[in-house]
């Protein structure tokens, strides 16, 4: 696996990409062509996709010079699958995925794990942990009979999509994913790596 480099120049400039992102998220703005993108989400929103799509997007649909290989490193605490889905696809579809290494480090819990494998490569720090539990959903107010059906039906939609996504990317069965996720499942880095989440564990130096 490529190394990241020591060299690595990431700028430090606070931005938002969104009055909701901002309230969510502080985002840094970064470029890809440093060799490496910091993804730290507290809760992942939609307004996420014009974020990350205006950080990769340079280094992925370029013609006039040669494409440079560089790493997402990602850490977060979930946030909501449907955005989830909107971030994952948009890079699993890209021309040049394969240039990704995804780098996760602290907690990948709920929907970061999905977003965790966006890239063909993934690496992981030695204490990097993965956290499953079931999709869960929020409401303010009083429920209709009809609000709470249309509650479930989208909750399990979402869950097809997440387990989907884990699956295809892992060598867990959807069996086994949905067990995890009832039993709020916690993996560790080197069980990681037997179901296939992770491919490296990065060594300490």
């Amino acid at each position: 696996m490529r190394s990241l480099c020591i060299g690595t120049l990431i700028t430090l400039l606070l931005l938002s990409g969104t009055a909701q992102a901002e309230a969510e998220n502080n985002h840094v703005p970064q470029d890809c062509r440093d060799g490496t993108i910091i993804l730290a989400s507290n809760n992942i929103v939609s307004s996420d996709l014009e974020v990350l799509g205006g950080w990769i997007r340079p280094c992925l649909m370029v013609e006039e010079r040669k494409r440079e290989p560089f790493t997402i490193v990602i850490t977060g605490n979930g946030g909501d699958v449907g955005a989830m889905t909107a971030l994952y696809d948009m890079v699993a579809t890209m021309d040049g995925r394969e240039l990704i290494t995804m780098r996760g480090f602290g907690s990948l819990a709920s929907a970061t794990i999905p977003l965790f494998m966006m890239g063909k490569k993934r690496e992981i720090g030695p204490n990097t942990k993965f956290m499953f539990h079931q999709v869960r959903g929020y409401a303010d107010g009083i429920l209709t009979t009809r609000d709470d059906i249309e509650r479930t039906n989208f909750n399990n939609g979402a869950l097809d999509q997440y387990v989907s996504i884990v699956v295809k990317n892992s060598k867990l069965t959807k069996e086994q994913v949905l067990k995890m996720m009832d039993d709020s499942i916690v993996v560790g880095a080197d069980e990681a790596i037997k179901m296939g989440l992770a491919h490296v564990i990065l060594p300490e130096r």
